[in-house]
Order: structure tokens, then C-alpha cells, then sequence
């Protein structure tokens, strides 16, 4: 059965039965059609990117792959289940959200609730609803009313799960096991046969848990203690009928320094970069390997994952950038960043520049390409890096001149 998704003005999804076969997409006037095959199905093809994670996205494919071909689909069940366990910030929940956007074609159809928020006595109806005639009853529980208004298509993503209460575990495992979430509030049953179910943990922080396979995870998931946040004391929160209740437990590294340098030059050429370009008309698509090394130094040993790169980012660039009295003078052409030792601070150099091109030898620390090849390589950056930026100003305008015809209505 063919049925239709409208997400916006520009993008239309759909689908044949639960899984998304064609999403069509208006780009520059004009409207191009995607088809998905469950075959072809890659975390890649995803706008967010997880880097460094090899072993666990591939396990991920894998199970989702099973669901959309239709091959392990099974009534009174959710399409997938995972567990992520591993240490804070390795991509946990960006993965969450790049299944979204695979398998229900959009991002935003995601619903997100986090366990640690629920510690107080009570507090735990705000995942499936206090009963009628208590404060709140009025609007259901976050989880299930949520799931409702995305219809039955969406990821149900709880974070940090070990940090939850007992009735949190108690409430999914009707998910699990008959495919079917309680709102206590309305005394209503909504389905979840349709959605892939996603809990985050930080229960187990050891990268040697990597190696193991996943019988072995399992039982150490099963074994692994947590603080109750009511008594303070050192408790098993899954038990071992909930944890075989889940379809895939899988394991996130933690992060290498060379992980953190990719993610690092990664999120500012695809953020930080194109912000510059847009509001200073500054195209700086690049950096020197010295700079981005002093930079992967502030992160720090990578104990907090990926969270302190947008600190580092708007320490280092975006409060330098402001800081240049020149920038008035620079802008329309391509720079890249470098850092200077002697002041113990980022520069921009223009990034052909006789004085400066001996870095470029260097790009990236691969030293055998030429400096005409790394040069190319900046020239692509470059290109990539003006394209997004004009599409981003035409979005933003669009989205100007859509809010002023409201304005305008009312």
C-alpha cells in the first residue's frame, strides 16, 4: 500500500507500507526524485555524519536493512530495537537521528526524551502520561503522545535510559514485546509497530566492550550497576528479560585523537564556515594541519566526545574572526586558517599566497601529493564551501519572505 508524506513545500516522502521508496525534493526550481533501496540503505546517505564509529554503524545497516526489505518484519513488534552503550558524545544519539532520516525520510521525525530528567517521585509519568485527575493528565505522557502525532512513523529515542526510573523499563517493555505504548492519562493503547525504538546508555565507557561479541555485551549490559537517582545506591537497571526483549545491542568506541581531528575539520568546513562565509563574506574553507592540530588540543583527551568541538570552534574562530580589524578588506577571496607560534594564536592567510603555499605540501600530513594536487583540494573545498553558502542565503531569504506574508495576513 502506496501512501504519502507532505514534510514541507519543497519535499515530499513516499512510502510503500513502512519503509521510505522514493523522496522527491525540490532543489532550483525543479523537482528530483531519490530512490531508496534496502540494499542500498547507508548511514552515509544521511545529512549527519558519524565518523569513526566503522563497526557499529555496519551492525546498525545491517539490522536495518532486514527491516526495510520486509524480510524480519514481525507483527506486534517494532520495526528494530537498539541499545547503544558507550561513553558520552561518540555519536550515540546523531545515529538516532540519521535513522530517522533514512528510514522515515526525515530528521525531524524523532521522539526524543530523556530519562535522566525523570528522577523525581512522579516525575515518571511525563514519559507515558500521570493518571486522570493528577497535574498533567491533561496532555499525556511526552512518549506517547509524541509517537501519536507523528502518526506511528518515527524513532522513539530515550537517552541515557540507565538513569531512569524502573517505570520507565516497565513502560517499554509492552513496547517490546506486544508493540503497543500505555497512556495512562487517556487509558489508550497507541502502536508503535511502525517505529524503531532507540535507548542511549553510558553503562559501559570500556573500548574493550568493542571486541566483544554481542551475547557477550549483552551479559555485561545485564550485569552493569547504575545509580538509582531516588536512594543514591549502586543498582542493576536491566534486567535480563528486558535486555533480551532488544533486537541489537551495539557498542560505540570512544574517540581517537585522529577521529576528533576529522570530526573537528568536518563540523567546521559543514558549519562554522559556511556561518562565516554568510554573515562576514569570509570564505575560509580550510586549515593548516599546525592549525587544526592546536585546535584538537583544546578539545582536549576526547573525554566528553564530540561536545567541547563547537566550544573550541567558537573560542578559536569565531571570536578571532570578529577580533580582525581587516576583515572589511578580505572578503571575495579564499583564505585558510594557520596558527602562529610566536603569538600563540590563529591567523588567516590567503591560501595561495607565495609567502604561505609551503603548507600546502603538507595538507592534511600527507605528504606525498604534490603541491598541485593539495592545491586542487582546496580549490574543491572552496567551490563546495561558496555553493552552500549561496544556498543557504536562498533558503534564508525564502524563509524571510514566507514570515513576511504572514505578517502581512495577520
Amino acid at each position: 500500500m502506496f501512501s504519502l508524506l507532505l514534510i514541507d513545500k519543497g519535499e515530499m516522502v513516499i512510502f510503500y507500507g513502512k519503509m521510505v521508496i522514493v523522496k522527491v525534493s525540490r532543489k532550483k526550481g525543479e523537482w528530483v526524485m531519490n530512490t531508496v533501496i534496502a540494499a542500498d540503505i547507508h548511514l552515509s546517505m544521511a545529512s549527519t555524519r558519524i565518523i569513526g564509529q566503522d563497526a557499529a554503524i555496519h551492525q546498525i545497516e545491517r539490522a536495518i536493512r532486514r527491516v526495510t526489505s520486509g524480510l524480519a518484519r514481525r507483527k506486534n513488534k517494532p520495526l528494530a530495537s537498539f541499545l547503544f552503550t558507550g561513553p558520552s558524545g561518540v555519536g550515540k544519539t546523531e545515529t538516532a537521528k540519521a535513522i530517522a532520516e533514512l528510514v522515515y525520510g526525515d530528521i525531524r521525525r524523532i521522539v526524543r526524551f530523556n530519562a535522566n530528567e525523570v528522577s523525581g517521585e512522579g516525575s515518571q509519568w511525563r514519559a507515558f502520561g500521570p493518571p486522570p485527575g493528577y497535574m498533567g493528565s491533561d496532555t499525556g505522557g511526552q512518549i506517547t503522545q509524541g509517537v501519536k502525532r507523528f502518526g506511528g512513523r518515527c524513532v522513539i529515542l530515550i537517552d541515557e535510559i540507565e538513569k531512569g526510573p524502573q517505570e520507565i523499563f516497565d513502560g517499554l517493555m509492552a513496547c517490546l514485546d506486544e508493540g503497543y505504548l500505555q497512556d495512562a492519562s487517556f487509558d489508550e493503547r497507541i502502536s508503535t509497530e511502525d517505529c524503531i525504538v532507540v535507548m542511549t546508555s553510558n553503562a559501559l565507557v570500556d573500548d574493550e566492550c568493542a571486541e566483544l561479541t554481542e551475547e557477550e555485551l549483552r551479559e555485561r549490559v545485564v550485569n552493569s550497576k547504575a545509580t538509582d537517582p531516588r536512594t543514591g545506591q549502586k543498582i542493576s537497571r536491566f534486567r535480563r528479560e528486558f535486555v533480551g526483549r532488544i533486537g541489537n545491542v551495539v557498542h560505540f568506541r570512544s574517540l581517537s585523537r585522529e577521529t576528533l581531528t576529522q570530526i573537528l575539520a568536518d563540523t567546521y568546513l559543514r558549519e562554522t564556515a559556511v556561518q562565516i562565509a554568510i554573515n562576514l563574506q569570509l570564505l575560509a574553507p580550510d586549515m593548516t594541519p599546525k592549525a587544526l592540530g592546536f585546535l584538537v588540543d583544546q578539545v582536549g583527551s576526547g573525554r566528553f566526545g564530540v561536545r567541547g568541538i563547537s566550544k573550541v570552534l567558537d573560542e578559536y574562530i569565531l571570536d578571532r574572526v570578529l577580533e580582525l580589524p581587516e576583515r572589511e578588506e578580505i572578503n571575495s577571496k579564499c583564505w585558510v586558517w594557520d596558527f602562529d607560534e610566536e603569538e600563540g594564536k590563529l591567523i588567516l592567510v590567503p591560501a595561495f599566497t607565495t609567502s604561505h603555499g609551503g603548507f600546502l605540501a603538507m595538507y592534511r600530513q600527507y605528504p606525498q601529493y604534490s603541491k598541485e594536487v593539495v592545491a586542487q583540494k582546496v580549490i574543491q573545498k572552496y567551490d563546495w564551501l561558496f555553493e552552500k553558502t549561496k544556498d543557504e542565503i536562498r533558503r534564508r531569504l525564502a524563509l524571510k519572505k514566507a514570515v513576511g506574508g504572514l505578517h502581512r495576513l495577520y
